[in-house]
């Protein structure tokens, strides 16, 4: 069985040199049904699903603490949104979320920011151009 060979190739050397180990423990934790459901009722997941409810229903005025209450009370099992493994998926993706939208605000900041233009080396490149002593007159 491959799935078997998969999982003995973690405890054989070169598994341990690889890490892989630890791959296979972030992508059992991926998988779980706890990260998951934080993934669900995060924010940007609550904006796409309020998104298509929309395009669904144009007339109907859609808030996301409303529907955030509705996935928790209604569609998410209890298990999946409660307990320690839960509040640890949580607290992951709100760090990677926060992680994101860091890089995002410097990505945007960098954009914004004219670059800073030395003058003193402009004026001193410029003298012969702009009318210095060496210029026609």
């Amino acid at each position: 069985n491959p799935k078997d060979i998969e999982s003995l190739y973690l405890f054989a050397k070169e598994g341990w040199l690889k890490s892989e180990l630890s791959r296979f423990d972030e992508e059992r934790e991926a998988h779980s049904r706890f990260f998951v459901g934080a993934v669900i009722v995060s924010e940007p997941v609550l904006e796409l699903i309020r998104r298509e409810i929309r395009r669904l229903s144009p007339n109907v005025k859609i808030d996301i603490d409303a529907m955030r209450s509705v996935l928790l009370a209604d569609v998410l099992k209890r298990d999946v949104i409660e307990g320690e493994k839960a509040d640890a998926a949580k607290k992951k993706v709100a760090k990677v979320a926060a992680a994101l939208l860091k890089a995002k605000n410097e990505k945007k900041e960098t954009a914004e920011d004219p670059p800073e233009i030395d003058v003193a080396a402009t004026a001193e490149a410029g003298n012969g151009i702009s009318g210095g002593a060496g210029s026609i007159a």
